[in-house]
């Protein structure tokens, strides 16, 4: 990759990691569980709701949070991003298997071989030609 063309998608991605973490900003107050009847409103953009532990009724409503709606809330932010004019033409894959297979028993470090399993990338981001970011 040419270094100009590095800079674009290094751009890119600090402007879809900033929107993601404004959007979790923005919906983690308003986007929990409803609970004690009062309504969830819509905010940061997103329709992403952080559900409670236990009783639906509780009034603590103890809030779960995992990786998955960080996962989802950059899914979010990456789409605004790719619909916006001038965006750079990027895609993503989950999931995506890797290109070598590994195994993993009875050594301390894995090693690439033929008769492992392939790994998988939770998410890559591609241009138009090949992967260029993997998380």
């Amino acid at each position: 990759m040419k270094e100009e063309e590095r800079e674009k998608v290094q751009e890119a991605l600090s402007e879809i990691i900033t929107r993601t973490f404004e959007k979790l900003v923005a919906i983690y107050g308003s986007h929990k569980e409803k609970h004690n009847n009062v309504p969830i409103e819509v905010a940061g953009g997103s329709r992403l709701i952080f559900p409670c532990y236990g009783e639906h009724h509780n009034p603590k409503c103890e809030v779960r949070v995992s990786e998955q709606e960080l996962r989802f809330a950059f899914v979010e932010a990456f789409y605004e991003y790719c619909t916006k004019k001038d965006h750079l033409e990027l895609f993503y894959s989950v999931e995506t298997p890797t290109r070598h297979k590994y195994s993993f028993k009875e050594e301390d470090k894995p090693c690439v071989c033929d008769s492992g399993q392939s790994a998988l990338f939770d998410l890559v981001i591609h241009n138009k030609n090949k992967q260029i970011a993997k998380k």
